[in-house]
């Protein structure tokens, strides 16, 4: 967490009782550290609440994920964040 803060310079993504796979559930800070490390990789964020926009966000940010070369293998699923059932997967996507 604190490397994505730093990245994103906002010391406030985990700030209070958000937990790590709360504050990426929504997939906007995902495609905003992607686009902090790869302007302009993910073009359009949905900033709407709900489950649509969550995993729009989240497929986009695999995509480019897989674009850069992360191999399929390693990324996880976006129910694994929406539903917070495999944060260990997670992780190991992100670093």
């Amino acid at each position: 967490s604190d490397l994505i803060c730093a990245v994103l310079q906002d010391d406030t993504l985990f700030a209070g009782n958000v937990t790590f796979l709360g504050a990426l559930q929504s997939g906007v800070t995902l495609c905003q550290l992607m686009n902090a490390l790869k302007p302009g990789a993910v073009p359009r964020i949905l900033r709407t609440p709900g489950a649509f926009g969550s995993i729009q966000n989240i497929l986009e940010f695999l995509k480019v994920c897989e674009r850069i070369g992360l191999q399929k293998s390693l990324l996880f699923s976006p129910s694994d964040l929406v539903d917070a059932k495999n944060a260990n997967r997670v992780l190991d996507t992100l670093y």
